[in-house]
């Protein structure tokens, strides 16, 4: 639907807020993806010796904290823009119903 106010005008396509929705939380499954496997290499730096594995481990961890939040982030954004989708169709539908296919539409 269009919208003008004020002389702009606003597109809303639900489909593509779905499609938005779709992609967020492909990049929440992806930083799911990217923790697992990033959990083989904290493994592996716990039984070496170097000085340095201290600080890899803490790294990965505060890594792997980053992605949490950002796959946590990702999934809210998806769920709140797929509801809006919804919304959106349904609020257009209550304000600005069609008319019946058997009577034109008013002035």
């Amino acid at each position: 639907m269009l919208v003008d106010s004020a002389g702009g005008l606003i597109s809303v396509q639900p489909a593509i807020l779905d499609e938005m929705a779709a992609r967020f939380s492909g990049v929440a499954g992806s930083t799911g993806s990217v923790r697992g496997s990033m959990s083989g290499a904290a493994s592996a730096a716990e039984g070496c010796a170097s000085p340095v594995a201290g600080s890899f481990a803490r790294l990965q961890s505060l890594f792997d904290a980053a992605l949490g939040g950002l796959d946590v982030s990702s999934d809210a954004l998806s769920r709140a823009t797929s509801s809006a989708a919804v919304a959106y169709v349904t609020t257009d539908g209550g304000q600005f119903p069609q008319p019946a296919p058997d009577r034109p539409a008013g002035p």
